[in-house]
């Protein structure tokens, strides 16, 4: 038996976790490591901390939302262009086809839906939510 690491997240308890498993997701690890981790701050932000690590071109900058005082629309437009922005790589390195990205923001929380259209055309959808 063949086994791998993969990255698990866990929407009730707003974490990922390392998991050994027989079949590994790839793309869902690959979407779960670009947009929990932090990107740099782009030069329009003006809080003092702009996150982000040594590797520049990877990560989201979903963690600007919870210092961003807007209303709901604002909020998941930024949601979706943050998420669209962090797994851009993956159309660009030719991973997958297409990343589809829509929010939706209730109750304090933003879910992301992203669908992915792999080279194959085989359509695959998940879901993530984030504290806002």
């Amino acid at each position: 038996m063949v086994y791998d690491l993969s990255l698990i997240f866990d929407n009730n308890l707003q974490y990922a976790d390392i998991s050994l498993i027989t079949e590994c997701d790839a793309i869902e690890s690959a979407i779960i490591a670009a947009l929990f981790t932090d990107k740099v701050a782009d030069a329009s932000y003006t809080g003092s901390d702009k996150r982000g690590w040594w590797c520049r071109n990877v990560g989201s900058r979903l963690w600007q939302l919870d210092y961003m005082a807007a209303d709901e629309a604002t909020f998941i437009s930024r949601g979706e262009q943050y998420i669209k922005d962090a797994l851009s790589y993956l159309v660009t390195d030719n991973v997958v086809k297409q990343v589809d990205v829509t929010c939706t923001f209730q109750s304090g929380l933003l879910t992301g839906n992203i669908t992915i259209t792999e080279l194959d055309t085989t359509k695959t959808e998940y879901s993530y939510v984030f504290n806002g």
